[in-house]
């Protein structure tokens, strides 16, 4: 155990890899609480709601669902053309302004998909950079291993964010405040992605990068 935390949580570079999949994850947490938004929520003392059914509001998921489609299929060429950590920090940029037009501009169903497809097309953009950064940037030799401490950030996130934008809620009584709350996270996504990029620059980047090595291979 001593010497996976050491191998796994020492160098700077992996631990801000494991920094941005910490944010990129909590960002997508308080996207569960947009039907208590969309929908009526019921709550006494909360804010005005945008009143849909879930009939509606199913149908706009929906589109917002469909329209990622082609936009992952357009980021894939992107991503092996300048790079994951490169597309990552446009996609989380523009995510970022996203939920910035969500919370200014959403007051019905129809704002409320137009918004939303314009969220889930820059979400793809960097989730699609995501999921093509760890074999680019990861030691082959201990792939499984790095993936697992990554998880760990990850799910370390997925259970402290809901916990605190439903306390958030309680004392704000707010939904629309979840689109700043998600575009925090990005915005500090944009921020570490963009400290990878820089080490990453420094470790040789498209010309000679090569992982940090962390201590001796293991033994087949």
């Amino acid at each position: 155990m001593k010497g996976y935390l050491r191998e796994s949580f020492s160098h700077p570079f992996y631990l801000n890899f494991f920094t941005v999949t910490f944010f990129n994850w909590g960002s997508l947490a308080p996207l569960a609480f947009v039907v208590f938004f969309a929908t009526t929520a019921g709550q006494a003392g909360y804010a005005a709601t945008l009143g849909l059914t879930l009939q509606e509001y199913g149908e706009v998921k929906s589109w917002t669902f469909l329209v990622q489609i082609p936009a992952f299929l357009l980021v894939g060429y992107f991503v092996d053309r300048f790079h994951p950590t490169r597309v990552g920090i446009v996609g989380m940029l523009l995510t970022s302004l996203s939920y910035l037009g969500c919370y200014l501009y959403i007051h019905d169903a129809g704002s409320l998909l137009f918004w939303l497809c314009v969220n889930q097309v820059a979400t793809a953009i960097y989730l699609g950079a995501f999921m093509a950064s760890g074999p680019r940037l990861l030691p082959r030799d201990r792939y499984g291993q790095f993936v697992g401490a990554n998880l760990l950030f990850g799910i370390s996130s997925l259970i402290i964010t809901p916990l605190l934008v439903g306390e958030l809620f309680e004392l704000i009584r707010d939904y629309r405040y979840l689109f700043l709350v998600s575009g925090l996270f990005t915005t500090c996504g944009t921020l570490a992605t963009y400290t990878l990029y820089r080490q990453w620059m420094k470790l040789g980047g498209d010309r000679s990068f090569v992982p940090p090595d962390v201590g001796a291979k293991p033994t087949p």
